[in-house]
């Protein structure tokens, strides 16, 4: 979507030297697919609680804590979750996914990433909640009847 800002990232993986840029070029003629409805468009607020260590099995890993409300004027059936891991240089030391089933209209919901324990500290997390809105299933409208609202 226009002004949506996406993280990349690849670890482990040796750069070549002397890259400094990446080029993504888009085709002459884009397929551009229209929002439904401005309705539709996602509104997701993040708050990041406590950050763990903990050890599964002989692995020592970081866990994330937070909570994820929805903002929309429409639920979704699935809401996906990226947390990105950054060192004091800003360089990316941890990535982790997860999802939410079935987040409706302001509600708020927990949430725990996980990514192997870096060899040094994290500094900061950002999340970035995310969901299908061109999959029409995905999509939950309004449940009850709005004009009972206030009996």
């Amino acid at each position: 979507m226009p002004g949506n800002v996406r993280y990349v990232a690849i670890l482990n993986v040796p750069r070549p030297d002397g890259l400094r840029r990446i080029r993504v070029e888009t085709p002459a003629e884009p397929d551009f697919t229209s929002v439904p409805d401005s309705e539709l468009v996602p509104s997701f607020n993040s708050f990041l609680r406590d950050r763990t260590r903990k050890v599964i099995g002989s692995q020592p890993v970081e866990e994330q804590h937070g909570i994820v409300t929805n903002r929309s004027r429409v639920g979704y059936g699935t809401v996906d979750l990226i947390g990105v891991a950054f060192d004091s240089s800003d360089r990316v030391v941890g990535i982790s996914q997860t999802f939410i089933g079935e987040l409706l209209v302001a509600e708020p919901r927990e949430f725990t990433l996980q990514w192997p324990e870096p060899a040094v500290a994290t500094e900061r997390v950002i999340v970035i909640p995310t969901t299908n809105i061109f999959n029409r299933a995905n999509i939950i409208g309004p449940r009850g009847d709005p004009s009972r609202l206030r009996e």
